[in-house]
């Protein structure tokens, strides 16, 4: 695979729909550990937008400047969108985000290569 996605999508049921408040602080070793991991690998990280609007993202900002302070760069953007109408939402407020902490560039793939755009 090319991109981890959804690495805390279940948040999203957990702390929306069922109102919890679960942190992803809890699995922090775990999730260090998955970002070594796909740092390591090459293996790219998907900030996910679907949650932009209901006031998180995936995953959680503490990742994100972690991923980054690791020497992580490789960052996909995704929508989680299920209708066209819909597809980028969100977009403009996660690259602001990943300004904030240092990014320059995003990428998408074609034929599992990754291509490059500044932000």
């Amino acid at each position: 695979y090319d991109v981890l996605a959804h690495l805390t999508c279940p948040l999203r049921y957990i702390n929306g729909k069922y109102k919890r408040n679960a942190s992803s602080r809890r699995y922090e070793e775990k999730i260090i550990a998955i970002l070594k991991y796909i740092i390591k690998n090459a293996i790219a990280m998907e900030i996910n937008t679907s949650g932009i609007g209901n006031g998180f993202l995936m995953p959680d900002e503490w990742i994100i400047k972690k991923f980054k302070d690791m020497g992580g760069y490789l960052i996909t953007l995704g929508s989680d969108t299920h209708m066209s109408q819909n597809v980028g939402n969100g977009f403009g407020e996660a690259l602001e985000i990943l300004k904030k902490y240092g990014f320059v560039n995003c990428y998408y793939y074609k034929n599992r290569k990754n291509i490059q755009y500044k932000i």
